[in-house]
């Protein structure tokens, strides 16, 4: 399937938010979307491992957000249908 055969709904497409708290990073997400997992990586690119980020997630006025710690180490994270 060519890339100019997919048609996307911009409300079907969920855009990842964060904001530091107290507790560290917190990343959110569209709750009404259902079916997506967040994971994370070290780096981006082909050869980048994404693993599922393993943080209980909360959901609250419509969105789902995890909480995470805050590290000297660079991380990317995408969501997964």
């Amino acid at each position: 399937m060519a890339i100019d055969d997919l048609s996307f709904s911009a409300s079907a497409i969920p855009v990842l938010s964060h904001s530091l708290t107290s507790r560290g990073v917190m990343v959110s997400w569209p709750a009404a979307l259902a079916g997506f997992t967040l994971q994370q990586s070290l780096d981006l690119g082909q050869s980048a491992a994404w693993t599922p980020v393993v943080v209980p997630v909360t959901t609250s006025g419509g969105s789902n957000s995890v909480t995470l710690p805050l590290t000297n180490t660079v991380q990317f994270f995408r969501l997964k249908q």
